[in-house]
Parts: C-alpha cells; sequence; structure tokens
C-alpha cells in the first residue's frame, strides 16, 4: 500500500447493498454496505469516489470482495463525521444466482436511496466535504 499518514485498512465482505448518492456537484458516491463475518458479525459501510465508486456500482449484491482503504473523520460546527473510505476493491467470489442463494441473505436489492431505505436528509447536504 505504500506510506500513508492516517489510518489504513483491508477487510473483507459480502456486499449486503448498494446505495448511491450524488453530491449538488453531479458527483456520485457511492456506499457499498458489506457483511462481515465473524462471532459478532457487523454491517459496514464503505464508501467509494470516482472511478472505484463505478466500479462498485456494477457489483452485484451477494458478492464478496476485498477493500483497502483508509480511515478518517471531520470536524464540522462541533461534530466529527466519521469515513470509511475504499480506495481499491477486488472481487474474490461472485454473487450466487438467485437458484443458489444461500439462505438467510435474503437477495437484497440495490438502493439508490439512503441508509436502510431512507432519502438523504436535506440537511446533510451542506456539508462541506
Amino acid at each position: 500500500m505504500g506510506t500513508k499518514s492516517g489510518f489504513a485498512f483491508d477487510g473483507r465482505g459480502r456486499v449486503d447493498r448498494k446505495e448511491v448518492y450524488t453530491t449538488k456537484n453531479g458527483k456520485d458516491i457511492v456506499t457499498l454496505v458489506l457483511q462481515v463475518e465473524g462471532s459478532y458479525p457487523q454491517l459496514v459501510p464503505v464508501k467509494f469516489f470516482g472511478r472505484v465508486a463505478d466500479q462498485a456500482r456494477g457489483l452485484a449484491v451477494g458478492s464478496v470482495v476485498e477493500v483497502t482503504g483508509r480511515l478518517g473523520g471531520r470536524e464540522w460546527h462541533g461534530k466529527v463525521y466519521a469515513d470509511i473510505v475504499g480506495e481499491r476493491i477486488e472481487v474474490v467470489a461472485e454473487a450466487p444466482s438467485k437458484q443458489q442463494e444461500m439462505p438467510g441473505t435474503g437477495g437484497g436489492q440495490a438502493s439508490d436511496s439512503g441508509w436502510r431505505g431512507q432519502s438523504p436528509r436535506p440537511e446533510d447536504d451542506d456539508v462541506p466535504f
């Protein structure tokens, strides 16, 4: 990964859903919500920008991916906003077909709305980053 300042991560997860947000400038931010297995399974939202966002947008729900990126955050008006930003994504296993779908995965659909199916809040649109 080279020398970086800050915090870096790499991890693997199954795409649970995709969320796309278009900024005022017309740029898309693609968030993949990854299901991470383990003793305590988690859902981890990872944001993608630019050409990596285009790659993330094309992934099927249920695909297993490896992601490398950075952890960060910014303070704005006294609040700290955390970011998990993916800088590289690689498909490890394609999504199973509908007939081979694993029980409990629900075969979620891609979503172009906000977190958990909600539309992005208008007041969040003025965040300067």
